[in-house]
C-alpha cells in the first residue's frame, strides 16, 4: 500500500510567495518556550502562513491499522494571526532577515514483512525556510503524533534534522527502510499532486 502525504501545488504556490519577504516571527497562542507544538504561525512582512500537524489512519491489506502524521500548510487567517500576536508567544530570532528560499524534506519509509512490502509512505515532513541569517526548520517530531518541533539552524541538512522513521526498528519478521532528500521549492513546482 502506497501512502502519499506530500505538498500540493497550491501549498507550493503559497510557500513560493514567501520568498523575497522579510521574516518577522514564528509562534502560536499556546507555544511553550521550547518551540514544540502542533500548530505554528509564521509571519512575514508580506503574508502569514499557518503550519500544523495532523494524523491520518489507514487500513493496511493485512487488516492492521497504520497511523501517519503529516503537515498541513495554508495561509493564516486574520483571527489566527491576531490570537498569535496577542498571546505574546512570538519567537523573533532572525527577525527582518530576508527569506531567500524554501525547501522541504521528503522521507520515504517502507515496511517489509516476511519479504513483502506492506506499506510505503512518502511524506513531506519538514519545511525549511532559508533566511539570510540561517535556516528556520519546522518538522514533525514523529510519524505517530502531530507534534512539530522548530529549530533555528545555521544551515539545515539531513545530518542535523531527525528522521521521521527514528522510532522504527527492525524485528525478526519486519524490516524498515528509509530514504530522505531535501528538495527546493522550485524542484517541487508542478511535480506534486
Amino acid at each position: 500500500m502506497k501512502i502519499d502525504k506530500i505538498l500540493s501545488n497550491q501549498v507550493v504556490s503559497t510557500l513560493e510567495e514567501l520568498i523575497g519577504s522579510n521574516f518577522r516571527y514564528i509562534g502560536a497562542p499556546n507555544t511553550p518556550d521550547y518551540l514544540v507544538n502542533d500548530t505554528f504561525v509564521i509571519g512575514t512582512d508580506n503574508k502569514c502562513i499557518h503550519v500544523m500537524g495532523d494524523i491520518d489512519e489507514f487500513d493496511l491489506p493485512n487488516g492492521e491499522e497504520f497511523t501517519a502524521s503529516f503537515m498541513v500548510i495554508q495561509p493564516a487567517d486574520d483571527a489566527k494571526v491576531k490570537s498569535t500576536i496577542e498571546s505574546g508567544n512570538l519567537f523573533l530570532t532572525n527577525q527582518k532577515s530576508l527569506i531567500t528560499g524554501i525547501s522541504i524534506i521528503r522521507e520515504t519509509i517502507s515496511a517489509m514483512h516476511e519479504g513483502k512490502e506492506t506499506w510505503q509512505l512518502h511524506s513531506d515532513y519538514a519545511l525549511v525556510i532559508h533566511l539570510e541569517a540561517g535556516d528556520l526548520v519546522i518538522r514533525l517530531s514523529s510519524l505517530l503524533i502531530e507534534v512539530m518541533v522548530v529549530d533555528f539552524l545555521q544551515k539545515a541538512d539531513l545530518a542535523n534534522i531527525e528522521s521521521l522513521s527514528t522510532g522504527y526498528s527492525d524485528t525478526l519478521f519486519t524490516q524498515y527502510h528509509s530514504t530522505r532528500e531535501i528538495l527546493s521549492i522550485d524542484e517541487l513546482d508542478g511535480s506534486v499532486s
